[in-house]
């Protein structure tokens, strides 16, 4: 009798969770989705206010704009400061090395140009692996940026994603075995009357059927 109850609640599983497939697999897109738009968006703003602190820095600390963008970076070493010139070409960097040269030629044209011609934005290029924010209070005065990749900590939140689904999918597979074990508690009559028909089929005579199983039914036809 326990041998033939346990295909029947592994069948009821393994089809709940075949069901359960499809949603789960669209919760997981949209979970993930919603997480990633959400993380970088924070990356943003945190870039965003980096920016203007590193503005406001540079503000009270006329001609030591370098030894500030070390300073700073120092504090945020994933992030990197610049001040960028008018002409494009960087006053100060996190790197000394770059300091006065053209910064089209390290995060491209397209890029320079936007972080020219903007006051304030936030920026991500895929193509570049950089997210940056720009910050300066008039289009006379250079550009105090902050920029950091845009894959950097992606693992963590990927990892954060993974341990959230295999919370749902463990809690999916637990509510299937407890529904397998519910139906087969319910059907056990039906499923001793098949194992008897069974075992008539297999002229196995000597086989017996448990009437206690059966008291319920008999009950409501007597």
């Amino acid at each position: 009798m326990i041998r033939s109850r346990f295909p029947l609640a592994l069948q009821l599983v393994l089809w709940f969770l075949l069901i359960s497939t499809v949603p789960l697999v669209l919760v997981y897109n949209f979970m993930q989705s919603q997480m990633q738009e959400a993380y970088m968006n924070a990356r943003l703003d945190t870039l965003d206010n980096q920016a203007r602190v590193y503005s406001a820095r540079l503000e009270n600390a006329p001609g030591k704009e370098q030894e500030l963008t070390v300073s700073i970076s120092n504090s945020f070493p994933e992030v990197d400061f610049f001040l960028l010139g008018l002409d494009g070409f960087y006053m100060a960097h996190s790197d000394p090395n770059k300091v006065g040269t053209s910064a089209a030629d390290d995060i491209g044209i397209d890029l320079t140009r936007l972080l020219l011609t903007r006051d304030t934005t936030t920026v991500m290029d895929a193509e570049l692996d950089l997210m940056a924010a720009t910050y300066r209070r008039s289009f006379s005065e250079p550009a105090a940026v902050a920029t950091g990749k845009l894959s950097a900590r992606q693992s963590a939140m990927d990892s954060l994603t993974g341990t959230v689904m295999s919370m749902l999918v463990s809690s999916l597979l637990g509510i299937g075995i407890l529904l397998g074990i519910a139906v087969v508690w319910w059907l056990r009559p039906a499923l001793q009357l098949s194992n008897f028909a069974a075992d008539l089929g297999n002229r196995k005579y000597d086989t017996d059927l448990d009437p206690e199983q059966f008291a319920t039914e008999l009950e409501s036809v007597t």
